[in-house]
Parts: structure tokens; sequence; C-alpha cells
């Protein structure tokens, strides 16, 4: 998406940011205050401990604190492609709102699985994942009550997955149009298996369940949204073991 808002830049691929007054002061495609409000009531952010990974400009990880949340934002941006754009405004928010916000370059793979959350979000990213299961069950381990997962689904109620660097797709879109193993886009019913096999229950759809990729709320990159109740730990041995 091009453009400009309010004279700024409009940048690809990134959060935007809003000031406490609700005015955009980093312009991006998508919209943190319409992933909040698809991610539940404002009210169950009031005191938990949250992981954001992956949380790209943290524009959600900042309306998240503002709720109240000690947040934790994970952002590695190996390209500098979307936390170092905005750096400079992002440590101004959290320093003259005095916001329970930390930043961070871990990845996935360097998380502490002994440190626990009550609430992981885990957005627009599983699909991007060589063994997208693997990674769910490692996020897992982390999650003390809820998991809020994002994901590109396509329709049917197989469990398969199709991959974006198919015929069908644009393959000028991918950065890298080797990367076949980047881009995996399920079903929602193998979505929903998945999330179960990596422990959890009450896997309950939060964005508009009859949406499949490339329809998808506004302000957002995914299309199907879901909570899920952490029921059980996995045991990240065994799992390596099926997955080499």
């Amino acid at each position: 998406m091009n453009g400009h808002v309010n004279g700024m830049e409009r940048h690809q691929s990134c959060q935007s940011i809003y000031a406490p007054t609700g005015e955009v002061v980093f312009a991006g495609e998508w919209d943190p205050k319409a992933m909040l409000h698809t991610l539940g009531p404002e009210s169950y952010w009031q005191g938990r401990s949250v992981l954001d990974i992956g949380s790209n400009t943290s524009g959600l990880s900042i309306e998240i604190a503002r709720l109240g949340a000690r947040v934790t934002a994970a952002e590695p941006d190996p390209r500098q492609t979307s936390k170092h754009l905005a750096i400079n405004v992002i440590q101004h928010i959290i320093d003259t709102e005095h916001l329970d916000l930390t930043l961070t370059n871990t990845s996935v793979f360097d998380l502490d699985i002994n440190e626990k959350f009550d609430a992981v979000l885990f957005l627009g990213l599983i699909y991007h994942f060589r063994h997208p299961q693997y990674v769910l069950d490692l996020i897992s381990n982390i999650v003390g009550e809820h998991l809020f997962i994002s994901c590109q689904t396509i329709p049917g109620d197989q469990l398969i997955m199709l991959n974006r660097a198919d015929k069908k797709y644009d393959v000028r879109r991918l950065r890298n149009r080797n990367l076949i193993l980047s881009g995996w886009q399920p079903t929602r019913a193998l979505l929903e298996k998945m999330i179960e096999l990596s422990g959890f229950g009450e896997v309950v759809p939060i964005s508009d369940a009859s949406l499949d990729f490339p329809n998808k709320p506004d302000g957002h990159t995914n299309n199907a949204y879901y909570r899920a109740t952490k029921m059980k730990k996995i045991n990240m041995a065994s799992s390596l073991r099926e997955f080499t």
C-alpha cells in the first residue's frame, strides 16, 4: 500500500503507530487499533504479562501497554524494514508515557522457554516457517494462558496447506522467489488442528470465520485470527525428533 497519511509516507509491511491523542505519528500499512479490536475486549489486557513475537514496529504492543499490560515486544528486524524505521518514535512514546514496554531483538528460536507469559501474540508469522508445527510447539512452551495467532488461510475442509509460490500466486510479490518453503497457507481446519497438537484447547476464531485469503479485515495482513487456551506442555526433544 503506497501513499501518505497526514503528510507522512506510508511504509509497506509496517504497523502504524498512534499518539495517545489518536493521531498517526508513524504511518504503516497495518492498523494496530483494528488488530487490537479483533483480539477482543480491552479490559483483558490490564495487569497481564504479554509477549508480542514479531512485533514489527510495536504499534500493537504500544496499544496493549497503554491498557495496563507488561509487554515484551520481540522483533529482530534483520533487514531493517520495520522496527529500525520507527525506533525513535517507539522509544519516545515509551519514555514520555512511561509504558511498561520492553523492546528486544530476540527471534522466536532464541526465546527462553522457561519464561512464561499470560498471553503470547504470534500474528502473521506461522506460515513463513519451513516447519510451522515445530515452531508452534516451541511457542507453546512460553504460553502461560492464552495464545493469539493469525494466519493467511485457504478455503476448504481438508487438512492441507498450499504455498504462495504456487503458480496461482504472483511470485513477484515474494522477496526471494527461491524461498518456496516460506508462505504456507493452510485451511482453517488444518490450522486449528495444528494449534491443538501444540497443546492448546478452546481454539476459537476471533475474526470472521467465513473469510479466507486474500479477503481479510481492513488494516490487517491476515484473515484468520484465533485465541487458544494452553492445556498441556509439549516436550521439545520429542518434537525436534519428529522434524529432523
